[in-house]
C-alpha cells in the first residue's frame, strides 16, 4: 500500500463500518516524535472501558489528564477540553428518543388493530351461534370449537404479518432513500431473517392472545337455545 509492505492481522466480519460505510481497510497511524504537532487536534479516539470503570469515572480521569497537559504545554493545551461520550450516544445521537417514541406508537397501533379484530371475531362468533350449536349437537366438543376459532385467528394474524413485511420492505426503501443522510448506520437498515422471525413471532403471540377470548366466548353455546334462535330467524328452508 503506497509502496509499503503491511502485515494482515485480522479480517472484520461483514456489517462493521466505522466511521463510514466506504472504509475497506484500516492501517495503524504512526506518529514520529519529530512530526507531532500538538496544535492539531483532529483525531477521534475509540476505546473500551474496563468493566469496573463507569463513564463518569473515565470523564473525571480524562479531565485530570487535560489539566496536566495544560500545565505541561500551555501554548497549545491551555483551555483545551475533551469530550467523552458512549459509542451508542455517538451513533444514535438525539434520535434515540424519537426511535423509542416511534416504537411505542407502533405498539399502540398494533394493540388497537388487535382489539378491533378481536371485536370483529366476537361479533362473527355471535352471528355463527347457529352453526356452532349444530356442530355441538353433532358431537363437537368445546375444545374443537376453541381450536377452530384459534386457527382462524392465527390465520388472520399470520396474513397480517406477511402483509406487514411486504409493506415494511417498501417503506424501508422509501425511508432510506429519503432520510439516508439523517439516519445513523442507515446502511444496516433492512429486512433480514431476524426481522422475519420477530414479525412472525409477534403475529403468533397476538393471534393467540387476542383469539383466545373470542374462541372461549364462541365455544360457550347452548345447542338447544342457539338452534331455536336460528330457526326463528330463518325465512327459508
Amino acid at each position: 500500500i503506497d509502496g509499503k509492505a503491511h502485515t494482515i492481522i485480522g479480517v472484520l466480519p461483514p456489517g462493521i463500518y466505522y466511521p463510514a460505510s466506504d472504509m475497506n481497510l484500516y492501517i495503524p497511524l504512526v506518529l514520529r516524535p519529530a512530526e507531532i504537532n500538538r496544535g492539531q487536534a483532529f483525531l477521534r479516539l475509540l476505546g473500551k472501558l474496563k468493566p469496573t470503570i463507569s463513564l463518569t469515572q473515565a470523564r473525571t480521569e480524562l479531565d485530570t489528564i487535560a489539566s496536566r497537559l495544560a500545565q505541561e504545554y500551555p501554548d497549545v493545551n491551555k483551555g483545551s477540553t475533551y469530550n467523552l461520550v458512549s459509542l451508542h450516544d455517538q451513533v444514535v445521537g438525539s434520535l434515540s428518543t424519537s426511535l423509542f417514541v416511534l416504537w411505542g406508537a407502533v405498539g399502540l397501533v398494533l394493540l388497537i388493530a388487535c382489539a378491533n379484530v378481536a371485536n370483529l371475531l366476537l361479533a362473527r362468533a355471535t352471528a355463527r351461534r347457529g352453526e356452532l350449536a349444530i356442530k355441538t349437537a353433532l358431537g363437537a366438543t368445546r375444545m374443537h370449537l376453541v381450536r377452530q376459532s384459534l386457527i382462524e385467528s392465527l390465520f388472520l394474524s399470520l396474513m397480517g404479518g406477511l402483509l406487514g413485511l411486504i409493506l415494511g420492505a417498501i417503506a424501508v426503501r422509501i425511508f432510506v432513500n429519503t432520510l439516508g443522510d439523517k439516519l445513523p448506520r442507515v446502511e444496516t437498515i433492512g429486512i433480514n431473517l431476524r426481522v422475519l422471525g420477530f414479525t412472525m413471532g409477534i403475529a403468533l403471540i397476538t393471534g393467540v392472545m387476542f383469539g383466545v377470548i373470542p374462541a372461549l366466548r364462541s365455544s360457550r353455546v347452548n345447542a338447544v337455545e342457539a338452534v331455536n334462535e336460528s330457526r326463528r330467524g330463518t325465512t327459508g328452508g
